[in-house]
C-alpha cells in the first residue's frame, strides 16, 4: 500500500510527502481496524536526488531506525508514544534502492514497550539496527 501525505498513515509518517512509502498492508493490521501482532514492515525510498547524495542517504537510513508508526496500535493502543530512549546504529552505507524496514516488540507492558527497527538496503544487507524505548499510548 502506497502511503501519501493524505493516507492517514501518511498523517503519523511526515516524511511520506518527500520521500517514498510502501507498508505491507498484511502486517499493519491497525489500518483495517483489525489488530494483529506487534510488528510493521515497510519499504521506503528517499527521492532520487536525495539517493544520489551518500551524506543524504545515510541520515535517511538511520531515520528509518525509527519510521513506523509504533508497533502498539496493532494490539489497538492508539496514541502518542513518547520515546525516552533510542539507540541506532549504522552497519553499512546503504545501497541505492529500495530499503526494507521491519519494526517489532517482543517486550510491551502496560505503561512501556521496547520496539528495534531493522533496515535492511537492496542488496539484502543490515544497514541499521534500532531500540527505542518508548511509553504505551494510553
Amino acid at each position: 500500500m502506497l502511503v501519501t501525505p493524505e493516507h492517514p498513515m501518511g498523517q503519523i509518517v511526515k516524511f511520506a510527502a518527500t520521500s517514498r512509502l510502501r507498508i505491507d498492508s498484511s502486517t499493519a493490521r491497525f489500518l483495517d481496524g483489525q489488530q494483529g501482532e506487534p510488528l510493521v514492515s515497510m519499504w521506503t525510498r528517499p527521492s532520487p536526488g536525495d539517493e544520489a547524495d551518500v551524506d543524504t542517504s545515510v541520515l535517511f537510513a538511520l531515520m528509518c531506525g525509527d519510521v513506523s508508526a509504533p508497533v502498539a496500535m496493532n494490539l489497538g493502543r492508539f496514541g502518542w508514544a513518547p520515546t525516552v530512549q533510542l539507540t541506532a546504529y549504522l552497519r553499512r552505507v546503504p545501497a541505492p534502492g529500495w530499503l526494507r524496514v521491519i519494526a517489532e516488540s517482543s517486550v510491551l507492558g502496560n505503561t512501556w514497550f521496547e520496539e528495534d527497527h531493522t533496515v535492511v538496503d537492496s542488496t539484502g544487507q543490515v544497514v541499521v539496527q534500532s531500540r527505542q524505548l518508548a511509553m504505551m499510548p494510553r
